[in-house]
């Protein structure tokens, strides 16, 4: 019941108050796909150890979810961090599917099946030792998050064989609550990620502000000092012209008026 509780909580959190952010950063669809598959496997490996023989749909669904969580939590770091080449990726995932295809598929030897189960397993391992590679990378360029996801990505690999440690703690669900941290670790660091967009574009909105309030004075200050100056001293001269003033030239009147246009044309 908590599992299932602390889940839904997980995906309402992503679903709906995701809406409501500025901004959707790329891996926002892997953080959902992986949240939704760790989720699900982690129900049905409860579901599969309680009542020990479950139907045969649930051991498939276990089976593919627990297959598809690596490479899922792949996606989401190289979504991150963008340190992985298209092709490399393609082909990563080709494989996976391959292999995948080869473990779930009935009619397949089962010889075949152990040696797709190695393949499967050199794949996965590589696969999380580059999202380790990546949060460490995420680190020492100071990335937003980054520690969240270290802590929660190294707490999910070290729950997965807890047959290592000393002491085995909670059995078969010491994997499905370092699924649930590891899913929360990543929650969180999203959350960073949107919290600092957040902060950076009402620094820039003041930024903007301050720029067009500075701009508005320096156009202001120009249509006072220079042409509001070259208007008056021309519109002085017609005054003194209409009164009768012998002294005042037409070439200054027609001088200032240009240096107005000018003036116009610059601000």
């Amino acid at each position: 019941t908590i599992l299932i509780v602390l889940g839904l909580i997980d995906i309402f959190i992503i679903v709906f108050l995701f809406r409501k952010s500025i901004h959707h950063f790329k891996e926002f669809w892997w953080l959902l796909i992986s949240s939704l598959s760790m989720l699900f496997g982690s129900l049905l490996l409860d579901h599969y150890v309680v009542l020990e023989s479950p139907p045969n749909g649930l051991n498939l669904l276990l089976i593919l979810s627990i297959l598809i969580v690596p490479f899922t939590s792949a996606l989401y770091f190289q979504t991150v961090y963008n340190n992985l080449s298209k092709h490399l990726i393609w082909f990563m995932t080709t494989v996976a599917l391959v292999l995948i295809g080869l473990i779930i598929i009935p009619s397949i030897a089962d010889s075949i099946k152990e040696y797709s189960w190695l393949g499967w397993t050199a794949l996965a391992t590589m696969t999380y030792l580059y999202c380790l590679l990546s949060v460490l990378y995420g680190i020492r360029q100071r990335c937003t998050g980054a520690i969240v996801q270290f802590i929660g990505l190294v707490i999910y690999i070290i729950s997965i064989r807890t047959q290592w440690l000393p002491t085995d703690l909670f059995e078969h669900r010491n994997i499905i609550i370092g699924t649930l941290i590891f899913r929360y670790a990543l929650l969180f660091s999203y959350f960073q990620r949107s919290t600092q967009m957040s902060r950076n574009c009402k620094k820039l909105s003041n930024r903007l502000l301050t720029t067009i309030e500075d701009h508005k004075k320096e156009i202001a200050r120009d249509l006072h000092d220079d042409l509001g100056q070259h208007l008056s001293a021309a519109k002085l001269q017609l005054i003194l012209y209409h009164q009768g003033e012998t002294e005042v030239s037409i070439n200054f009147i027609q001088q200032e008026i240009n240096a107005a246009i000018q003036s116009t044309r610059e601000i």
